[in-house]
């Protein structure tokens, strides 16, 4: 409970006490708003043809947060991370970290190899923000400039763009421009952003932009996964993961197949009429919680005033 409540305090005071974070989070839902009017009136805007990705990662780490269901979501509500991924490094008791857990290092996450998931040109790059050092509190670094952290977005296709977030400061091995390839290494796995612990955010938009995207169903391709409960790792030339799954790319050549799209059924990516209300509803109650704050900020300046005046 401590660590819910520490969550929701510094949550709290990154959005009214961080110039970035309230200016993030009013983009977010403003933006969302933008994106999924637009998704709902120009739906081809969204890829039917997934193209498979790698799992960005080397090792085998598990899936903490994300699906293809609204029951396993990420953030079912936020467009743009609907089919997002948190991963995380643990070991056998599901324990991410060795140790208390109060240094970075004690992570089995922290300054792991993050991998491009699939070809294409970097677009957009940070590295300059801070790992967070009070990991597993519960709290998250209020003060920082940017939700993400530490990150990169490559361009796949068109339509089609990546997002790797929380690296480690300083990681980064790509810029702006560069052309990867899958499998190659871009950087580590950090704690910089809103982050509690070292992990990968990964996740599929349709724009460049975080704040205009519309995100999509991520279909990977030659990797091992291994059920809750269960003790071996099948393998899967294509196919979807969600929450609770161990999961590892398939390193040796033999184990390699060429996937077939036709076995696994697509996702249904289109967005709802209820969908563009609810966010419509969002941007409407920020703008309105805007105003009201600004004509308190403008009241107490009037007030002070008199005061002032008055002495």
């Amino acid at each position: 409970m401590r660590r819910q409540i520490r969550y929701v305090v510094s949550s709290i005071l990154w959005f009214f006490f961080n110039p970035f974070g309230f200016w993030q989070g009013v983009a977010q839902v403003l933006g969302q708003a933008v994106a999924t009017v637009n998704a709902f009136i120009f739906k081809s805007i969204l890829k039917s043809d997934p193209v498979p990705m790698s799992l960005p990662f080397k090792g085998c780490w598990t899936v903490v947060k994300g699906g293809i269901t609204k029951v396993d979501s990420h953030s079912w509500s936020i467009i743009a991370q609907r089919y997002a991924y948190d991963f995380y490094v643990t070991d056998n008791d599901n324990k991410s970290h060795k140790g208390s857990g109060k240094d970075l290092e004690d992570y089995y996450a922290f300054g792991k190899p993050v991998i491009a998931p699939a070809d294409g040109v970097v677009v957009e790059v940070r590295d300059d923000i801070r790992d967070f050092p009070h990991s597993g509190t519960g709290w998250i670094d209020w003060r920082s400039p940017d939700l993400r952290g530490n990150y990169v977005i490559i361009c796949h296709d068109r339509y089609l763009y990546s997002l790797i977030a929380h690296l480690k400061q300083g990681s980064c091995k790509v810029k702006k421009g560069d052309r990867v390839q899958r499998g190659q290494i871009i950087g580590e796995c950090g704690n910089s952003g809103v982050s509690t612990e070292p992990h990968i955010h990964f996740h599929l938009q349709h724009h460049p932009n975080f704040f205009l995207s519309v995100g999509m169903p991520i279909l990977f391709m030659n990797f091992k996964l291994q059920e809750p409960g269960t003790d071996n790792f099948a393998k899967r030339s294509l196919g979807y993961i969600s929450k609770g799954h161990k999961v590892a790319n398939l390193q040796d050549e033999q184990d390699i197949t060429l996937p077939d799209k036709e076995t696994v059924p697509l996702v249904d990516t289109s967005v709802s009429f209820w969908d563009v209300v609810s966010s419509l509803l969002q941007a409407t109650m920020t703008l309105l919680g805007i105003v009201g704050i600004l004509r308190i900020f403008v009241v107490g300046i009037q007030l002070a005033l008199q005061v002032v005046l008055a002495i």
